[in-house]
């Protein structure tokens, strides 16, 4: 009868022998008499060499080495298997069973796609780099480190990268001699817990991606480090979004130049004490606090971050960063992507700084959205606590509401235009910094019911009704005003403090600017004309323009040969001045509807002429009023050579563009540099098609008056929408 013996009685006798033979692999001259034993069927093997230490693989996966020096193989293990015509994949576990050498081995238990196991790994002594020793073993289960002495061990460059392992006892680990870290644990997302109270960190240089994605961690205690000599933290805590307090008190980042994606995606860590990093040698901070979504204070008095640091997108996600401690040298800058404060939840959509006040009740000067506050903070002379505004609150009684039923329509003026559809005004949005609130109550708080637009300044709207208010509790106690309902297309509606609009222009700004000129008598505010000067009849119902009763401007030119008699080619003038005035249409036509013409040549068309276009003589300047448009005859000058640089946006095209927007029942509108406008005023960009004024270079090219804004083409939306038509008869 045959003797059967179990895999480990049979490895027991196979570590007695000088040769050991199984089948037809043999190794030293001793020849086993393989008929004196018989290895059962689940048991049968392969084995062979790796370095010079024997390995012997059962049939059950299990890869157990019998000691020797692997030392530093020129053969990976998978090649070794393969030279013994084993499968890699049919590793499913590895154990040292008994005293085993390596050293510098890059990769050691890598592409062993089936792996699960990894054991007795206090019987390897190991030197050197352990870089991506179980590199992405994604099947990798369980990592027997008791006993494994890491003391030679110089390099742990993603050790344990994309591990399966949920548990994993580096409590024992002597990194005395470690250089690099980078990623050691990188990917191992099922770790729940790492105690690294043992790590003498004192040689690393390099940290980077320590500890990315270890989505499962909520506590990481890394007290013990020593990071003096560390120069790399890229990434180091990326990705660890369970994790809701660190405290790096300890850190010494004295040599530390990359902090890029540092801190990206710890979205629940609330607190995270980094007082005492030293960022005087960091060159990059990139992302550093991106998606911290929980992180809601932020000291940074000890960063040194200059022109030269590349910050961009530092604060990109922390939506809840609501106290952020700057210092002397923490300079910002507008790149960081400081999240917006809200305007609601109490808050006023400002940063203000502490100053000689509290953080729940600051007192400071600088006041700020988040845009502000990176545009204009200077570290060196306004470093402080900086926290999110609150509103304090004050109540509101309402009086009664009215509305324009009784302002007289352009029609009672007029006799052909048309009575608006409903008794609107229009008024553009001058301060955004008043709030917008969804409805108003009687005796509600101003801190309720607010709701945000967005940035909205320089937008037409409609406003339909107006209410007094009074203040009779909080900050505001006493204070009166009136608010404004208003939508920005006719259908929704908001409350605003009429400061916000262009309706109290003397509350808002000083009569006389600071060069001294007094401002214009309005003509500037509204974002439509409106007829006449009288205030008894003015009101923004009456908006001066060229429609007929269904919205459409039907023109015609009345430019004749003998108008420019005085050109060297009247001919060629008659036919530049017509086809600009075509050109300038077609502009307005693709920006307001380009699937249906707003503004009609009258050959196309069998409806009334609405407005007539007509050369005026040299030195009679252009100007529009209801149903006329004159054209200082000269500017055909610049039209003259379609080959000319410039001549898509030469002088006659555009004065007679901007003049055409005065037909469509656009006012003027310019940048903060018009003479005569309040300091600070900027209800458009300069290049806005209505600017009040035509700048240009000697040789033609416009500085202003180019672009036609989406602002104008609302204002013009809103006109058409209600109905507004003047109808001027020709």
């Amino acid at each position: 009868m045959k003797k059967k013996l179990s895999k480990i009685q049979m490895l027991l006798l196979v570590t007695t022998l000088t040769a050991f033979s199984v089948g037809v692999v043999t190794y030293g001259p001793t020849v086993l008499n393989t008929q004196s034993i018989t290895v059962s069927a689940d048991t049968r093997a392969s084995s062979g060499k790796w370095g010079e230490a024997n390995w012997f693989l059962a049939n059950d996966g299990e890869l157990i080495f019998l000691g020797g020096d692997i030392g530093h193989p020129s053969q990976s293990l998978p090649e070794a298997l393969r030279e013994a015509n084993v499968d890699p994949a049919a590793v499913k576990s590895i154990e040292f069973t008994t005293k085993t050498s390596a050293n510098n081995i890059s990769r050691a238990f890598v592409d062993l796609p089936e792996l699960q196991k990894v054991l007795k790994l206090g019987n390897l002594n190991y030197s050197g780099s352990a870089e991506s020793m179980f590199l992405s073993a994604a099947n990798l289960e369980e990592i027997d480190l008791d006993g494994f002495d890491t003391s030679k061990i110089t390099t742990m460059e993603y050790m344990f990268l994309g591990i399966k392992a949920s548990t994993l006892d580096v409590s024992k680990f002597d990194t005395s001699n470690v250089t690099n870290m980078r990623g050691m644990f990188d990917g191992a997302s099922n770790l729940t817990s790492l105690d690294l109270s043992s790590f003498d960190t004192s040689k690393v240089v390099d940290m980077s991606y320590l500890f990315v994605g270890l989505s499962k961690i909520t506590e990481l205690d890394v007290s013990s480090f020593n990071t003096s000599n560390v120069t790399n933290m890229r990434g180091m805590f990326d990705g660890v979004s369970n994790i809701t307090s660190l405290d790096l008190s300890n850190f010494d980042t004295t040599k530390a130049n990359d902090m890029n994606y540092m801190f990206l995606g710890a979205e629940k860590l609330e607190q995270l004490d980094i007082s005492s990093f030293n960022t005087a040698s960091v060159k990059s901070m990139k992302n550093m606090f991106s998606s911290m979504k929980a992180l809601e204070k932020l000291d940074l008095t000890s960063f040194i971050i200059s022109e030269n640091t590349n910050s961009q997108a530092m604060f990109s996600g922390t939506n809840n960063l609501k106290n952020l401690k700057l210092g002397l040298k923490s300079q910002l800058n507008t790149g960081m992507n400081l999240e917006n404060v809200p305007v609601t939840d109490g808050y006023t959509g400002k940063w203000q700084n502490v100053g000689s006040g509290t953080e729940d009740k600051p007192a400071g000067e600088h006041i700020w959205n988040s845009s502000e506050f990176m545009e204009n903070f200077n570290a060196a002379t306004m470093a402080d606590t900086y926290v999110w505004q609150s509103l304090s609150g004050s109540e509101m009684e309402l009086g009664e509401v009215t509305d324009y039923s009784n302002d007289k329509p352009l029609s009672d003026f007029i006799s052909t235009a048309t009575t608006p559809l409903n008794p609107y005004r229009y008024n553009v949005v001058l301060n955004n910094d008043h709030q917008f609130y969804s409805k108003l109550e009687n005796g509600q708080l101003d801190t309720e019911n607010i709701i945000s637009l967005g940035s909205i300044t320089g937008k037409t709207l409609y406003n339909k009704e107006t209410v007094p208010v009074t203040y009779t509790t909080g900050d505001k106690k006493g204070q009166t005003t009136n608010f404004v309902n208003v939508s920005l297309e006719g259908d929704n509606w908001y409350w605003v403090d009429e400061h916000a609009l262009n309706l109290d222009l003397a509350a808002t700004y000083p009569s006389v600017n600071s060069d001294g000129i007094k401002l214009p008598d309005g003509m500037f505010l509204g974002s439509t004309i409106t007829f006449g000067n009288n205030p008894a009849v003015s009101n923004s119902q009456m908006v001066s323009n060229a429609y007929n009763s269904q919205g459409k401007i039907i023109y015609e030119s009345r430019a004749k040969l003998e108008d420019f008699a005085t050109e060297a080619a009247p001919e060629a003038a008659l036919a530049a001045f017509n086809k600009e005035i075509d050109r300038a249409v077609e502009s307005w036509n693709a920006a307001i509807n380009p699937n249906e013409p707003t503004i009609i040549k009258s050959s196309e068309s069998t409806d009334s002429v609405t407005l007539v276009i007509s050369p005026n003589p040299e030195g009679g300047g252009s100007a529009t009023s209801i149903g006329n448009t004159g054209i200082e005859s000269t500017l055909v000058n610049w039209a003259l050579d379609p080959a000319a640089p410039d001549y898509d946006v030469n002088l006659l095209f555009i004065t007679i563009r901007h003049e055409l927007g005065h037909s469509l029942g656009l006012d003027h509108t310019s940048g903060g540099l018009y003479y005569g406008m309040p300091d600070g005023y900027r209800m458009n960009i300069d290049d806005d098609v209505m600017n009040a004024i035509l700048s240009h270079t000697t040789g033609g090219y416009p500085w202003t008056q180019k672009t036609i804004t989406q602002e104008s083409i609302d204002t013009i939306h809103l006109i058409l929408k209600n109905q507004n038509f003047s109808n001027p008869q020709h």
